[in-house]
Formats: structure tokens, C-alpha cells, sequence
């Protein structure tokens, strides 16, 4: 992998990484903004399967669906097919609690607003 290749990498786990501290310490607090803690599980979740295709070289599409992403990193790695549940139920938290006209029936609760971040990382599902 070249040094750019390395960079960018590093990037998009960078920026996984801070979304994911955001999602718990919005999660955990007092009238925590849960809207806020679910798309920055979907921004984890998203910008972690980015960071895995580059590593394997791949320039990810520009795309918010988790779902398509892990199919294409399914391809290099089968154990992505175990969270494909996963991607497929974070995906719509990209833009489901954006804007005021598209709120949904169903508001994640305190307690799991932030269990779908706990997910594996790339470093620990890629060989």
C-alpha cells in the first residue's frame, strides 16, 4: 500500500473513531439527543467498511448505504455477511433523523442507541 493509499486509511478511521466517541457520549447523557447518537452510529458503522475497502485498495463508492459497502467488502472478507443485518437496520439513520420531515415511528431507546457501534473493527475482521 502506498503512503497516500495509507493516509486515506487513516483518515477514514480517524473519522470513524470520532464518530463513534460522539454516538456514546451523546447516547449517555442526561435527555441524550438520540436522533444525534443513531447517525453517528451510522456514520461509524459506514466510514469503518470505507476504511476496510481501502485497505484492500478498493476507492469506495459515494454512499451512505452500509448494505452495498458490505457486499463489496463481503467479497474480500465473508465474515462482513455476519453483520449484514446490521448494515442493512444503520443505513436509513443516515438521513431518518436528518431533517424534520422524516421522522420515523420508531425512536431507538437510551439503553441500545448505541449498541450497533459496538461492531468489529476493520483491523480485527481482515486477515
Amino acid at each position: 500500500m502506498d503512503d497516500t493509499r495509507r493516509e486515506l486509511l487513516r483518515s477514514w478511521l480517524t473519522k470513524a473513531a470520532s464518530d463513534l466517541r460522539s454516538a456514546r457520549v451523546l447516547g449517555s447523557a442526561d435527555d441524550a439527543p438520540l436522533d444525534t447518537a443513531i447517525y453517528h452510529c451510522q456514520q461509524t458503522a459506514e466510514k469503518a467498511v470505507k476504511a476496510f475497502l481501502v485497505s484492500k485498495e478498493i476507492s469506495p463508492e459515494k454512499t451512505h448505504d452500509i448494505r452495498k459497502l458490505t457486499l463489496e467488502a463481503a467479497v474480500h472478507e465473508p465474515r462482513f455477511n455476519e453483520v449484514m443485518d446490521m448494515a442493512v437496520s444503520l443505513t436509513p439513520y443516515a438521513w431518518e433523523f436528518r431533517y424534520p420531515m422524516i421522522w420515523p415511528k420508531r425512536i431507538p431507546r437510551a439503553k441500545n442507541s448505541t449498541k450497533p457501534c459496538n461492531t468489529p473493527k476493520p483491523s480485527t475482521i481482515s486477515s
